[in-house]
């Protein structure tokens, strides 16, 4: 069967915030002050926080059975009915929203994904709709609260 890939490529991302950070350390070096250590230390949590969704992104695919999670040290199948929670996050970059999935396990261990979909294809879509047919009683949340931030 051919799988269909619903996440975002954000990997390359870190380059820019690792070069980012690298800048910000120069131009503190040459230039130091108290007010500069301060400005540099806000920028360096931003890019922290900013760097944190993008090194734990993982690739998520699907067909008409499974979703597959491949990261560089797991490749997991998990059957389409076994996820109960499809959410949308308060966490997003470049007006796109990160989105949560809950599912169990073949241990019935319950786990979730982070994931930046890409909406444009229609897949994202056609993923929600196969989730529901598979699970009928999953919770799908296409709004978030400031309390479901949960990185």
């Amino acid at each position: 069967m051919n799988k269909t890939r619903i996440s975002r490529n954000i990997k390359n991302r870190k380059y820019l915030i690792i070069g980012i950070m690298v800048i910000s350390t120069l131009i503190l070096i040459f230039n130091f002050s108290i007010g500069s250590l301060v400005v540099f230390l806000g920028v360096i949590v931003m890019l922290y926080l900013s760097y944190f969704p993008v090194y734990k992104a993982k690739t998520v695919e699907f067909d008409y059975e499974y979703m597959y999670i491949t990261d560089s040290l797991v490749n997991e199948m998990v059957p389409l009915g076994n996820i109960y929670k499809i959410q949308l996050t308060m966490i997003g970059s470049n007006y796109n929203n990160f989105w949560k999935i809950g599912y169990s396990n073949q241990t019935n261990a319950t786990n979730f994904v982070r994931l930046l979909p890409v909406e444009l294809t229609g897949d994202w879509e056609r993923f929600k709709k196969l989730v529901r047919h598979k699970n009928p009683l999953v919770e799908i949340k296409n709004w978030a609260t400031s309390w479901e931030t949960d990185f």
